[in-house]
């Protein structure tokens, strides 16, 4: 009995992936200076924790979707494996499971729950995804869709509907974090805050969180996941209370 216990903790604690990390953006053009930014250039290298990406590309921003260019072409020159996903395509587990990245640029539509459950088994399986926003002056529409997707994620992190620095700026560095090696000029333009997870960039005048991640290097699982965890523990230790006192 007690070596069943024990074999349902550990598998409860290693159900949550030491790898698998769900990161958001408050702005979606940190892509439009991975062509040109080091700092940038380096936060995408580090995130992808493989070789093979698949963006999904958006129609909302013709910015944004230009920068799709420059960010696959960086990765190609890598010699990594980067696809673009067309806008209209649905997420599903099957295409996942070829990439070790998959990054929903500013998302045309909601995602459905059969989109949602594919990306929850990604982040179990251990794969990680990016997910960006956009200012809330003009974006509140797509912010509201993404917080939608984080809520059905089961993520803590939120965007916020605010704008914060228009132009390009050189971001301020939170965390710490291994995403963020090589990054200390990440740029960003125009963006919303993030709330929850743990903060990777803030923004220049305030250090406002506008990039944070949840799993490896910041993961905080999920308040059901450590009752799981802190049930399984207490059987264990309830039942080898128990055997001290027979065996007494």
């Amino acid at each position: 009995m007690f070596r069943l216990l024990t074999a349902a903790a550990i598998a409860a604690l290693t159900a949550l992936p030491a790898s698998a990390a769900l990161f958001l953006s408050g702005d979606s053009n940190i892509i439009n200076r991975v062509a040109t930014n080091s700092g940038n250039q380096n936060f995408f290298r580090n995130i992808v924790e493989g070789n093979r990406v698949l963006v999904h590309t958006t129609t909302r921003s013709a910015t944004i979707s230009d920068g799709v260019t420059g960010l696959v072409t960086h990765y190609q020159s890598l010699g990594y494996l980067a696809e673009v996903y067309s806008a209209a395509s649905v997420v599903n587990p099957v295409v996942l499971a070829d990439y070790d990245l998959y990054i929903g640029l500013a998302p045309d539509d909601a995602y459905t729950a059969d989109e949602l459950a594919a990306m929850s088994a990604y982040l179990a399986s251990g794969g990680n995804i990016l997910l960006t926003g956009e200012n809330g002056a003009n974006f509140a529409s797509l912010n509201a869709l993404l917080n939608d997707a984080l809520i059905g994620l089961g993520s803590s992190m939120r965007l916020v509907g605010d704008t914060l620095d228009a132009g390009f700026n050189a971001a301020q560095l939170q965390g710490p974090s291994p995403f963020l090696l090589g990054t200390e000029q990440f740029e960003y333009a125009f963006t919303s805050s993030v709330t929850g997870g743990l903060g990777l960039f803030g923004t220049a005048g305030t250090n406002a969180t506008f990039l944070a991640v949840e799993g490896a290097g910041g993961a905080v699982p999920e308040p059901a996941s450590w009752a799981m965890l802190i049930a399984g523990f207490g059987l264990v230790g309830a039942v080898r209370r128990r055997q001290r006192v027979a065996a007494a």
